[in-house]
């Protein structure tokens, strides 16, 4: 993802998040950065936790639902037709 960002809105902010998914036919092409990506993923880390639960967040939020989830939930991407269990997510990580 280091070469591909993602832009907020028109002449807005943009982001390099972790990881996107986009099935935009205009995105398809993009070089530069995504527009109309489905899913958005922050992996956080002690070095940037606040930026990205805080500014970053912010401006997301501004185009995008937020959706929680819990430890015993499952994660549904019905844009992309995927489902799977939280803690499959973590399954080697101490929490």
């Amino acid at each position: 993802m280091a070469d591909v960002k993602v832009c907020i809105e028109d002449g807005g902010a943009f982001f390099y998040p972790d990881l996107l998914v986009s099935c935009h036919p205009q995105d398809l092409t993009a070089l530069r950065f995504v527009q109309h990506p489905t899913v958005i993923v922050e992996v956080l880390s002690p070095a940037t936790e606040s930026y990205d639960r805080g500014a970053k967040f912010a401006q997301y939020r501004r185009r995008w639902e937020l959706i929680p989830y819990g430890p015993e939930d499952d994660l549904e991407l019905l844009s992309l037709e995927f489902s799977c269990p939280i803690k499959g997510l973590y399954e080697a990580v101490d929490l």
